[in-house]
């Protein structure tokens, strides 16, 4: 069992820098990870 089994976790900006980091180290902690980001010529 790892530090965040049984945890979600929303991370938004996740397409790249800080956010991306940040997902990878909850997923590799266990938790379940769902992520989100908009495109600027989207937005």
């Amino acid at each position: 069992m790892t530090r965040l089994d049984e945890k979600r976790v929303l991370i938004t900006g996740a397409a790249r820098g800080i956010g991306a980091a940040t997902a990878r180290a909850f997923a590799a902690a266990g938790a379940e990870v769902a992520v989100a980001d908009l495109s600027e010529a989207e937005a």
